[in-house]
């Protein structure tokens, strides 16, 4: 299939193993991914420049509330 394929040249590009490597939708789908995954305290501090893409902001402004976390900007 071609997105075997796709990975593989993608892993081989990049130095790295294929199983390390996943294909998402779009930036806002894979950063989504990543920021749910980490764990948030209300002792950690999330730090935007004012340059940050609004959906990334607003994604990030919704899981620190959720979780007491700081938000700098």
């Amino acid at each position: 299939p071609i997105l075997v394929y796709v990975v593989r040249r993608l892993a081989k590009f990049v130095n790295c193993d294929r199983r390390d490597l996943v294909l998402v939708e779009n930036v806002t789908t894979g950063i989504n991914s990543v920021a749910k995954s980490l764990s948030f305290t209300k002792n950690d501090s999330v730090l935007f420049f004012t340059l940050s893409y609004g959906a990334v902001k607003k994604m990030m402004k919704h899981i620190c509330s959720k979780t007491g976390t700081e938000v700098i900007e």
